[in-house]
């Protein structure tokens, strides 16, 4: 997790909660796996979720707060580009709320408790940004357009290794594909995907 400074609240501020959202997510046709993770319940003394935040449900270092999220207690932090067959870039807010209570109790999914914090908060402050994330060791394009690696890992590695295979061209690949009955599966690669295919091969 990321250090999340805010101010102090408006009067009568008595508790904060802070949530982790993706907001390209929440306003597409599946927004539930927009909700990442929330907090309630900060003591109003607090004013930052801290760097590499702990991971049980009521971390030690943030008073008496309990964490949630989709995969546990733990931060889910943004991961747009699961896939890798090509890289997105997804909008993300951090969202504190102000709230007028000591403690509160949402319930429900993650995204019932933070659409209750938006409910009842007194106050809200949201600071957003972007990322292009991928899970980690994952070797996403940079630039956007098809993975190289994970085409040949999802529709090759189990015929040959990219060392059989280096430095195969693009014009190769696609005739050894249309010329064997057996990859007909394979006939449906665009252009750019076997481009990519043979791009990763030359490295």
């Amino acid at each position: 997790s990321p250090e999340v400074h805010w101010t102090d609240g408006p009067a009568g501020t008595m508790s904060y909660a802070v949530a982790f959202k993706d907001t390209t997510i929440i306003n597409s046709a599946n927004p539930a796996n927009g909700y990442h993770w929330l907090m309630w319940n900060i003591p109003e003394s607090i004013n930052v979720v801290p760097r590499n935040l702990s991971t049980p449900a009521k971390p030690t270092e943030m008073g008496g707060a309990t964490q949630k999220s989709p995969i546990g207690t733990k931060f889910f932090g943004p991961c747009p580009s699961t896939s890798c067959t090509s890289r997105k870039k997804d909008t993300y807010s951090f969202t504190v709320y102000a709230m007028g209570s000591l403690t509160v109790n949402p319930t429900g999914t993650v995204q019932q408790q933070i659409q209750w914090l938006e409910s009842n908060a007194l106050k809200k402050t949201e600071v957003t940004g972007t990322s292009d994330a991928a899970p980690k060791g994952t070797n996403c394009p940079t630039t956007g357009g098809p993975d190289g690696a994970a085409l040949f890992a999802s529709k090759c590695v189990n015929c040959h290794t990219a060392a059989s295979k280096a430095n195969h061209t693009a014009a190769q690949i696609k005739t050894a594909i249309n010329g064997v009955s057996r990859m007909s599966g394979l006939k449906t690669m665009t252009d750019a995907e076997i481009a990519a295919i043979a791009a990763f091969l030359k490295k």
